[in-house]
């Protein structure tokens, strides 16, 4: 169930809407992220600006906005709306202070798997989110979950960022392009012919690397790693491994079939009982991540790595925490998104008098 924005691209001027900070956030080669208040509400939020002479950079922004458009949910970042002028387009997305999750990972100093099975969930409802708006993300990877506040890893929601290269899908008719980075890249993406369940392979390696700290495809270049991505051997015998329950473990090894008709889809995994069963392993102290292989990868794209540590929701506000809780406690199936009965249902018992014609 997902609702088009109502905030679509405004025709105006952005300085007329929004006051934007001199001093730049980040900076890449063809533009650039400001942080800019909105002067309707008086909140925060994170510009970021393409300049129009970087044609390839403006059709993949351009595409970005098409789907942000279409997406409402507890852990995908918000867009609130885009401007263009004659030098530059503009995205205006509501601003994160709580900063990537690995990079509060290590700074937390532990990490329990407990913690991780939470993480994990809310990747998937989000995930499955999109699947069933028939849109793949195609770039999962932990630079592009942030979390939502200040708050600490567990409390503060997760939020999923960056759609430059998502796309729309038919159920039956498998993508072709080359897309993706190589640590988290499907082997079918490579063969040339793939569909949603991309995405699944992708939080499988997120996964993997949250509970172990180590890359289950590592290599000293690209071509060794997608070699070890094709292989897709997944190493599950290392010491680290033994502190991990079985589900925990089961888990991983149903994100990352090889073959995509054997994997997990994101409803079914957001069902498996690494999420039910409260994990009997001791907390697994992750202080010795190295995120250094993760940062190169993220170093491929200057502004997209910029504008990671500046963008996704700020839930500040008690009544937008109510309303996520509201969503949340509708949901009753966990999967992520409201059917309509759920929506009636939950409108019902918050007072809400529902239209005639509401399913």
């Amino acid at each position: 169930f997902a609702l088009k924005n109502f905030l679509v691209t405004n025709p105006g001027k952005l300085e007329q809407f929004f006051e934007i900070d001199t001093e730049k956030i980040g900076e890449g080669g063809f533009g650039a992220v400001r942080k800019g208040r909105d002067k309707r509400t008086g909140k925060m939020c994170a510009v970021k600006s393409i300049r129009k002479s970087a044609a390839e950079e403006v059709v993949r922004m351009k595409e970005e906005i098409e789907i942000m458009r279409l997406l409402d949910h507890p852990n995908i970042v918000r867009f609130i709306e885009s401007f263009e002028d004659k030098r530059c387009i503009y995205i205006a997305l509501e601003l994160c202070e709580g900063g990537e999750l690995f990079q509060r990972i290590c700074k937390a100093g532990s990490f329990s798997e407990e913690l991780a099975a939470g993480c994990v969930k809310q990747m998937l409802l989000s995930i499955n989110y999109l699947h069933q708006n028939r849109i793949m993300h195609r770039d999962l990877k932990p630079e592009n979950w942030l979390l939502s506040s200040k708050e600490e890893v567990g409390k503060a929601p997760l939020k999923l960022i960056d759609f430059g290269i998502s796309r729309k899908f038919e159920p039956g008719t498998p993508c072709r392009t080359k897309a993706g980075t190589p640590n988290y890249v499907a082997p079918e993406v490579l063969a040339g012919r793939y569909d949603e369940k991309v995405d699944m392979w992708s939080i499988g390696v997120i996964s993997y690397v949250m509970l172990s700290g180590q890359h289950p495809f590592s290599g000293k270049n690209v071509d060794e790693v997608l070699t070890k991505v094709k292989g897709a051997l997944v190493p599950l015998d290392a010491p680290c491994w033994k502190r991990i329950s079985a589900d925990g473990k089961g888990l991983v090894k149903g994100l990352l079939h090889k073959s995509a008709g054997v994997r997990l889809g994101a409803a079914q995994a957001l069902q498996h009982q690494w999420f039910s069963a409260k994990t009997k392993a001791e907390d697994a102290d992750l202080s010795s991540l190295d995120l250094s292989g993760l940062q190169a990868f993220g170093r491929m794209n200057q502004l997209k790595r910029a504008v990671v540590t500046v963008i996704a929701t700020q839930l500040t506000s008690a009544k937008i925490d109510a309303l996520r809780s509201m969503f949340m406690s509708m949901d009753k199936n966990n999967d992520g998104t409201l059917s309509v009965a759920e929506i009636k249902k939950g409108l019902s018992q918050a007072g809400v008098d529902l239209p005639n014609d509401l399913g």
